[in-house]
Order: C-alpha cells, then sequence, then structure tokens
C-alpha cells in the first residue's frame, strides 16, 4: 500500500525548507561577512606599549619579542608576520590580515598585530 503525502503537509515543509534556507543565509551574512576595512594596525609586545601604524603606508617593521625579533609586513593595507623565531611559524601561516577586526598572533613571542578601524566589532579579544 503507498502512502501519499497530502498536499498541505508537502506545502508546509516547502514553507519550513525556504525558511530555513533564509535564516541561514542571513546569518552567513550576518555573522561570516568580512568586516569593513580597517585604518590602522596595532601591534603588541612585551616590555612596551602598543603601537599603532597607518595602513596607508607600505613597510615592514621589526618588533622585539620574548624570544627575538618578529618582522611583520604592511603592504596594500593589509597586514601580516614576514618572519618570527617561534618554533611553530603560526602566526606566519596566519597570512594576511585584511579586514578591521583581523588578528594574527605569536604567542610563544608575545607579539600580537590586529587592525583596527573606526567601530570594533568586539568588546575584546581573549587569547
Amino acid at each position: 500500500m503507498k502512502v501519499h503525502s497530502e498536499p498541505s503537509s508537502r506545502r508546509a515543509d516547502l514553507i519550513a525548507l525556504a525558511a530555513i534556507a533564509v535564516w541561514v543565509a542571513s546569518s552567513y551574512w550576518l555573522f561570516w561577512s568580512p568586516g569593513e576595512s580597517a585604518d590602522e594596525l596595532i601591534v603588541e609586545a612585551p616590555e612596551r606599549e602598543a603601537q599603532a601604524y597607518d595602513l596607508a603606508r607600505d613597510r615592514e617593521i621589526e618588533v622585539a619579542g620574548a624570544l627575538g625579533a618578529s618582522r611583520i609586513e604592511i603592504a596594500g593595507r593589509k597586514a601580516r608576520f614576514l618572519a618570527s623565531p617561534c618554533p611553530g611559524q603560526h602566526c606566519v601561516h596566519a597570512g594576511w590580515l585584511a579586514a578591521q577586526d583581523d588578528v594574527a598572533a605569536c604567542l610563544p613571542n608575545g607579539v600580537t598585530i590586529y587592525l583596527a578601524g573606526r567601530e570594533s566589532r568586539y568588546d575584546s579579544i581573549n587569547y
């Protein structure tokens, strides 16, 4: 014996699927879309106050950390770790930071970089 779905239950299923699709798409846009463009790079390191660098000027920066010097590059309004004395090189592999509130950190060396803009999406960031 075949069981047939009633047309009204099919319609309800389609409405539910459409609502879920809209919810997923809007969640992606709201939570995972890239942030606004940043204005400056903030560099934090042990034994020194946080320092801001304008992203409009391309340059390389050397920052002393707990293990040695980390090299940071600013180019094309983006920033990245070029080199660091840490063993895993996770900070270097993080690649380019391009949007406001992007963060990369060399935890063994104690050097953190992040992009800041007019309004941050976060109250605080914990490592």
